[in-house]
């Protein structure tokens, strides 16, 4: 299980000298959104280990044999389960600050804009957070947005009083902020970035909208409160994602590809 880039290598080392040797790729982000390696050499690999729904699809999309690609997903430990008593009309975005690209905050902050009673959390640092502030400003929500700049542990500054976690991303590998917010008990907003669904269970574990429609998301904003108040069912919805499941699945598909 080597990086992309050593994988033809791999491969033109094991056809020289005559190995034996299987290839597995394991790749944790998307293959088309870098310009880290060429992805077409992740074929040489004999299998391919995709965290992502979005992953597989990528490399079916590049001509990988959808038989040779197990699903096998990240791992998300067990935590704490929250309690509801103080929640207050707040959300949370956790990551990197990012009006467009990846994180599209500019969304979110349109978003917020149109609910108005709504406060935003936002934890994390990046090269775009004095423009996004001055974007909070111009569209006189900077009074309902606080800033905590990057922590060590976020989830001890919100998770006692968020009502959920949102990400307005342009496009996501696996979203483990979604899983660390799922697994103690609270929902998240999603952006439709293809694979969200991999997570985001709707009106079971969190919300979704259509990428671009701001509308829709303050809608998904004001309707999140409908299902933060039963933490217990939503850290049960990622099941095969705790540890225990992960392992043994990801065991299952060592047995059979090294069989």
């Amino acid at each position: 299980m080597i990086g992309a880039n050593m994988i033809k290598l791999a491969a033109l080392v094991r056809k020289v000298f005559r190995k034996k040797y299987r290839i597995i790729s394991w790749i944790h982000y998307s293959l088309f959104e870098q310009n880290l390696f060429d992805p077409h050499n992740i074929l040489y690999a004999d299998y391919h280990l995709a965290i992502a729904s979005t992953i597989k699809k990528q490399l079916i999309q590049m001509g990988a044999a959808e038989n040779r690609i197990k699903l096998i997903f990240n791992p998300i430990e067990h935590n704490p389960i929250r309690k509801v008593d103080n929640l207050t009309d707040e959300i949370s975005f956790i990551g990197r600050i990012q009006l467009q690209k990846q994180k599209n905050l500019s969304e979110l902050f349109n978003g917020l804009s149109h609910v108005p009673e709504t406060k935003l959390d936002v934890l994390g640092t990046g090269e775009d957070v004095e423009a996004a502030k001055q974007l909070a400003q111009h569209l006189k929500i900077n009074q309902r947005v606080k800033w905590y700049g990057w922590q060590k542990d976020p989830w001890e500054q919100i998770s006692q009083h968020t009502q959920a976690i949102v990400l307005t991303s342009n496009f996501e590998g696996l979203p483990m902020v979604f899983l660390e917010a799922i697994s103690r008990g609270i929902p998240v907003i999603s952006s439709k970035f293809a694979g969200y669904d991999d997570v985001v269970i709707e009106g079971i574990n969190g919300l979704s909208y259509e990428k671009g429609n701001i509308d829709q998301l303050a809608q998904k904003i004001t309707q999140i409160n409908q299902i933060v108040g039963n933490p217990q069912k939503i850290a049960s919805s990622i099941e095969q994602f705790y540890t225990e499941n992960y392992f043994k699945r990801l065991d299952s598909v060592f047995k059979e590809i090294l069989q």
